[in-house]
């Protein structure tokens, strides 16, 4: 059986947008706490808040996927995920239709016990979503993609 070996990176623009704009978001709440009255400073926590939330979402939520012989791989920044092959039962490649080549945003796993997992992806394109699929399909799992 031919088994393939392929890598999409994580890193996409939308990743260096929510840094940049959480960045921007805790400077300014740091700069509303220090420098402005009490009703006004409330504004800088909820500033910050809204930071930390748009950090979690894109560094950690964001996952690389990786495919070797025996394992698909998942990794974000902080953490790994390796799934054997026979675990899984279905996968599916999912995004947004009107983005015209960032394809897809999240990959939806269900596992040999019935367990649902869904992973945000990073910058993936349609040429290696087929071949994803494709390869998938290799190892003996049902894969679709909603392109």
């Amino acid at each position: 059986m031919n088994f393939c070996y392929l890598e999409f990176p994580g890193f996409s623009m939308r990743l260096a947008y929510f840094t940049v704009l959480a960045l921007i978001l805790t400077f300014s709440s740091v700069f509303l706490l220090l420098h402005q009255p009490l009703s006004v400073a409330i504004f800088g926590v909820a500033y910050l808040l809204l930071g930390v939330c748009l950090l979690y979402h894109g560094v950690l939520k964001q996952h690389s996927l990786f495919f070797d012989a025996h394992n698909l791989i998942l990794r974000n920044y902080f953490q790994k995920k390796v799934i054997p092959y026979h675990e899984l039962k279905k996968v599916n490649f999912g995004g947004r239709s009107h983005y015209k080549n960032v394809h897809p945003f999240f990959m939806e796993i269900l596992d040999v016990q019935n367990n649902y997992h869904v992973f945000f992806l990073g910058n993936v394109n349609k040429k290696n979503m087929i071949s994803a699929v494709e390869c998938l399909k290799a190892h003996g799992i049902d894969a679709t993609s909603e392109i």
